[in-house]
């Protein structure tokens, strides 16, 4: 009985100290650990919850970190964010609350003194305090730079751990493992089993005996493969065309005229092209009217168009050769 609590025991610290790094993912080169949170929150909120989690709002110091954290929110599922119509921006640990010509990170360093203070475009100039004015920063997955955000405004963010918190949570499991099986074999070694002392009768079949240190044994593997490689996630493949990317660029091949299932329907104007990851691809142009020919650069994003079998992007208005659509005059 005492065997089944000690394990009991040991399953629970194993489940606990797992948790806290639940669904972190590693970048091998900095040692740091990332996680993406879905649930929305104002900045200040998305920082109080990385810091009961043992983290802190993620913060790029070099562009290896930068890179990581953009490859993680440009495989972000955007049907799993709530809180938020503005899907496309995460928060992480920068901002410019106590000097609004100065933008430093949760470790109260001067982004500029930092590994990494690339701006996208004209973010980051800090016009002003005024509290409607973006004095916190985020990322996104395709400007190659921070941007500035409104604080108040409810966003995803990223977590990170450093490799030292890991570390020393797994020793900490380690060390618990190796003294709960220490007390194991201690018990079962004091509690020793009298000998049985049992009459055979002649033409009765001998049935053997399990060996209690042979369980034991085979209990601890399991809770050490365990220990060792976590819980089982399975991975879905991602349906998205772009590998998970919200935009591509691409290239207008050939203009296309598609007849869609709903009869007595428009024609649906589309184009061939091809994308910037090798991939062509048919997209269609909404709105009314396009001049778009062939070697034209067009933005594409995910977007199927329920009546055209196999249409799976669509153009970018007002972006490269594809322009805005011109207002109807009345």
């Amino acid at each position: 009985m005492r065997i089944l609590i000690l394990i009991t025991c040991l399953t629970a610290i194993v489940y606990t100290q797992g948790k806290p790094t639940d669904k972190y993912i590693l970048n091998e080169s900095s040692g740091k650990s990332y996680k993406l949170m879905y649930e929305s929150k104002v900045w200040n909120e998305a920082k109080e919850v990385c810091e009961r989690d043992g983290a802190k709002l993620a913060v790029p110091k070099s562009q290896d970190d930068f890179d990581f954290i953009q490859k993680l929110i440009r495989g972000m599922q955007y049907s799993d964010i709530t809180g938020t119509s503005f899907k496309l921006l995460a928060f992480i640990g920068i901002n410019n609350l106590e000097n609004y010509k100065i933008w430093k990170n949760i470790d109260g360093e001067n982004i500029e003194d930092t590994g990494f203070h690339t701006w996208s475009g004209s973010n980051g100039n800090g016009y002003s305090d005024d509290p409607a004015e973006p004095h916190c920063v985020g990322m996104d997955a395709a400007n190659p730079g921070l941007r500035d955000w409104w604080c108040h405004r409810p966003q995803p963010y990223v977590c990170e751990k450093s490799s030292n918190c890991i570390t020393i949570e797994m020793n900490f499991l380690r060390r618990g493992l190796t003294l709960l099986s220490t007390g194991i074999k201690a018990q079962c070694i004091q509690n020793k089993v009298p000998a049985i002392t049992t009459t055979t009768v002649p033409g009765t079949p001998t049935i053997p005996l399990c060996n209690p240190m042979g369980l034991l044994s085979r209990a601890m593997a399991s809770l050490n493969q365990m220990h060792k490689t976590g819980p089982h996630f399975k991975s879905r493949k991602s349906r998205n065309p772009l590998n998970g990317n919200p935009f591509a660029k691409g290239v207008v091949l050939k203009t296309l005229i598609k007849k869609p299932k709903k009869p007595n329907s428009a024609n649906r104007k589309c184009v061939l092209v091809r994308l910037s990851n090798g991939k062509e691809m048919v997209a269609y142009v909404p709105g009314i009217g396009h001049n778009l020919q062939e070697h034209n650069i067009v933005l594409v994003r995910v977007g199927r168009l329920k009546d055209c079998p196999g249409v799976k992007l669509k153009c970018v208005r007002g972006k490269y050769d594809l322009p805005q659509v011109v207002k109807q005059k009345v």
